[in-house]
């Protein structure tokens, strides 16, 4: 599983996130992208070292998804806003529209039991 975030706060997020994961038995890390602008200049290489994997991708942001699915593909989970109007603390709105490693998390862990599922489905044989 491979988590991107672009702000310290979601980061945090993500890297909180992460031990839980490990010890569920996922491998995991969290890499921020800053700026999208940034990343695309960097070799092709660096690039596909993030992108070419089978990893679960996620992308947390306190903000929408526009511009992440270039990243995440279009399999790869959002945790973020759906929209926008809202106002309070911080902690409050991410609360509010889900952005929280609680939720990270069970998003993963979902995912990861669908692809073990479908792994099942095509072998007839329980995957580890």
């Amino acid at each position: 599983m491979m988590t991107r975030s672009t702000l310290v706060f979601v980061c945090a997020i993500a890297a909180a996130a992460r031990p839980v994961l490990l010890k569920a038995g996922l491998p995991t890390r969290v890499v921020s992208v800053p700026c999208f602008e940034t990343f695309a200049r960097q070799a092709p290489e660096y690039r596909a070292a993030f992108l070419k994997d089978a990893s679960i991708k996620v992308a947390v942001e306190a903000g929408i998804r526009q511009g992440w699915d270039a990243l995440i593909g279009p399999d790869g989970l959002f945790i973020g806003m759906e929209g926008f109007g809202a106002s309070g603390k911080a902690g409050q709105l991410y609360a509010h529209f889900g952005i929280t490693s609680d939720r990270l998390v069970d998003a993963v862990l979902a995912r990861h039991a669908e692809i073990l599922g479908a792994r099942e489905d095509e072998t007839g044989e329980p995957d580890a």
